[in-house]
């Protein structure tokens, strides 16, 4: 340290930088790492995991029970309409 503060003002700046530097270089290699890490882990598991749309019935204001009977009574139309044609 003593050595450093002997030295003249222009070499103190470079070192100053030069240390500045290897700090800052050694900085970003470990969030580069940090990172890198990160990445393959969230990787690994699913972004979207539990992420899902609401059923399209609840947009339009419905039950999922007014849905069952809807889908029952086109069963029996669909059914009427098989044995039209078949007759």
């Amino acid at each position: 340290m003593k050595k450093l503060q002997e030295l003249p003002e222009s070499q103190r700046k470079i070192v100053f930088w030069i240390i500045l530097i290897l700090v800052g270089i050694s900085l970003f290699s470990l969030w580069l790492v940090r990172a890198r890490q990160k990445l393959e882990s969230l990787r690994g598991e699913r972004l979207f995991k539990g992420v899902s749309p609401p059923p399209f019935y609840e947009k339009e204001g419905l039950q999922e029970e007014d849905l069952k009977e809807n889908f029952e009574e086109l069963k029996k139309l669909k059914e009427v309409i098989e044995k039209m044609e078949e007759e």
